[in-house]
């Protein structure tokens, strides 16, 4: 029974997630925030990052004026 159980932190995930909203509220904290090289930071947020990432590329093809013709042009 030498298994060893791993705790994470939700509570700070759930701080990178309330971050990732805030950004555009408060981008200096956030970015401030993003300075720490550690790697038990960098895993704290990344899934935070992450989100914002995909977030913004749904967001900049659909800002896009060609979205609503995309697939208007089949052949």
């Amino acid at each position: 029974m030498g298994a060893r159980i791993e705790v994470t932190p939700h509570a700070d995930e759930r701080l990178w997630l309330r971050r990732a909203v805030t950004v555009l509220a408060s981008p200096r904290e956030v970015f401030a925030a993003l300075r720490d090289d550690s790697d038990a930071a960098a895993r704290l947020r990344s899934e935070a990052v992450l989100a914002l990432i995909l977030l913004s590329g749904i967001a900049s093809v659909l800002w896009t004026p060609n979205y609503g013709r995309l697939m208007d042009d089949v052949a």
